[in-house]
């Protein structure tokens, strides 16, 4: 068993090992704990763990973890979209979905998670009323979107500067769904542009020139003959837009702008781990 010097010693050569990789501060008290768990080889629920994840929390505060640490999805629920936030968790975790009760109290100890209770603007009555089919498409949502989007969190806080231009991409199509004045073409072109500059990122940093192109299938297809795995070729097709979505609102449905960003975002998690960011252990 470490001691309280020993323990602080190691915490702190982790911690100036993060800031030597550049990880930015909202990562630091994820990578660090899981980084000690490691150096330790301990399991989260090793009291060694508790006291790893509080010594973080006092070093960084408030800006440990930021709402969107990570990431949010969008959701469509009998027409209209909402939006869906991914916590972070520390270490295992149950997930569930249940309807929220208007007429009783749902407490759920941990280490269960409530997934309707992270889709925002949901309210009790109509999460009462969803049936177990949407309860199960949200929780199934919910987990592939978890893992999905490890690989590209942790490339974000890489120095790709193409990666953090998609990022934000990503997010602006978020963004035009759940604006007052929705735009299903913008957010499709988004999803389209983040899963573009995806594929670009991994042809440069095999040294290679990308193909100036919005074609995603085209960069696909360049980056599968360096070595890129894992894509999906109905995914490609999903994402895949032109430039007209913009400002032609009958182009897009809503549900097919959900689904561009789901696909955009399996392929962009592809991508990720094709870069060396591997699916974490949650």
């Amino acid at each position: 068993m470490m001691t309280e010097e020993q323990l602080d010693l190691t915490l702190t050569g982790i911690d100036e090992e993060l800031r030597a990789r550049n990880v930015p501060i909202v990562y630091r008290s994820f990578h660090g704990y899981f980084d000690f768990l490691g150096k330790a080889n301990v399991t989260s629920s090793h009291p060694l763990a508790d006291k790893a994840r509080e010594w973080f929390s006092r070093q960084y505060g408030s800006r440990e973890l930021p709402d969107e640490l990570r990431g949010n999805v969008p959701v469509l629920l009998r027409g209209d979209v909402y939006c869906m936030k991914l916590p972070i968790f520390w270490g295992p975790m149950e997930i569930c979905c249940e309807p929220v009760r208007p007429d009783e109290p749902h407490v759920i100890q941990p280490p269960h998670f409530k997934v309707v209770d992270h889709v925002v603007g949901l309210t009790a009555q109509f999460s009462a009323s969803l049936t177990y089919e949407e309860l199960r498409e949200l929780r199934l949502t919910f987990a592939h979107s978890y893992r999905n989007y490890g690989p590209i969190r942790d490339a974000e806080s890489s120095t790709l500067e193409l990666i953090k231009e998609g990022c934000a991409d990503r997010r602006l199509a978020i963004a035009a769904l759940l604006h007052s004045v929705p735009s299903n073409g913008l957010s499709k072109w988004q999803s389209l542009q983040s899963t573009e500059k995806f594929l670009k990122a991994y042809i440069a940093k095999q040294g290679q020139k990308y193909p100036w192109s919005h074609d995603v299938v085209e960069l696909a297809c360049v980056g599968e003959r360096l070595g890129l795995r894992g894509l999906a070729y109905k995914d490609l097709v999903e994402v895949q837009c032109t430039t007209h979505v913009r400002y032609d609102k009958s182009l897009v449905t809503v549900r097919e702008a959900v689904d561009a960003f789901s696909a955009g975002l399996r392929i962009c998690s592809s991508v990720a781990v094709g870069l060396g960011f591997p699916y974490d252990m949650q």
